[in-house]
């Protein structure tokens, strides 16, 4: 009866040391740390050594406020940083990592979209302006269509208030409500955002002592 071939011991060997570097390599690749400086080209040894990352800057703290005045408090990787709105932010790591200090202001320092950060209200205010401009041509065309002459458009008027005159009366009624509720809802908005600007002020420097424990920041209106 013939026997099955033995494989040779140096292929066993050598798909076990392959199997145990495929295990070791996968470990290693599981605990590496990310990079320090994730938007930073990788070198050749770094693009060995650190794992690879795509849209890296999404695990990133964001800062929705604009900075002006950055201090780094020399031999201790303490890094402050401070901006609009009242933002103080504070870092240990030499800014690996960041805090927001609480000063009672509403800065926003997060790794997810604020519910109320400045682009979000922007975008809010361009939508209802928007819809403002739209309501109000549709509310020209309405007065053109029931009194051309009043207007200033061409057109015949109509000859007493017949049915569509009253319907025409009905739908310029509606967006005269549509446009009250929006110009209410603008004005809110914009009201917010002043009062926003006005409860935060702008910081525009920040400065420490050599110890890192006592520093001031200044601001805008005194504050």
């Amino acid at each position: 009866m013939p026997t099955e071939p033995r494989r040779p011991r140096s292929a066993t060997v050598l798909f076990a040391a392959a199997l145990l570097l495929f295990v070791v390599g996968s470990v290693v690749a599981w605990w590496q740390p990310p990079r320090l400086f994730p938007l930073k080209p990788q070198t050749t040894a770094e693009w060995w050594l650190q794992p690879l990352e795509n849209n890296a800057f999404q695990r990133m703290p964001r800062i929705d406020e604009d900075l002006s005045d950055v201090f780094v408090v020399p031999k201790t990787g303490e890094v402050w940083a401070v901006g609009e709105k009242g933002l103080i932010v504070h870092s240990r790591d030499g800014g690996r990592t960041w805090k927001r200090a609480k000063t009672g202001f509403g800065s926003s320092l997060s790794t997810e979209q604020p519910k109320s950060s400045p682009s979000d209200l922007g975008k809010q205010q361009e939508y209802l302006e928007k819809v403002l401009n739209s309501l109000n041509r549709e509310m020209q065309d309405l007065w053109d269509l029931r009194d051309p002459e009043e207007s200033g458009a061409s057109g015949t008027r109509m000859a007493g208030k017949g049915p569509r005159w009253k319907a025409l009366t009905r739908e310029i009624s509606i967006k005269e409500s549509q446009i009250a509720e929006f110009k209410s809802r603008l004005n809110g908005l914009l009201n917010k955002v002043d009062a926003d600007s006005r409860a935060s002020p702008m910081l525009t420097a920040i400065y420490f002592l050599a110890d890192g424990q006592y520093g001031w920041a200044v601001g805008a209106e005194g504050k």
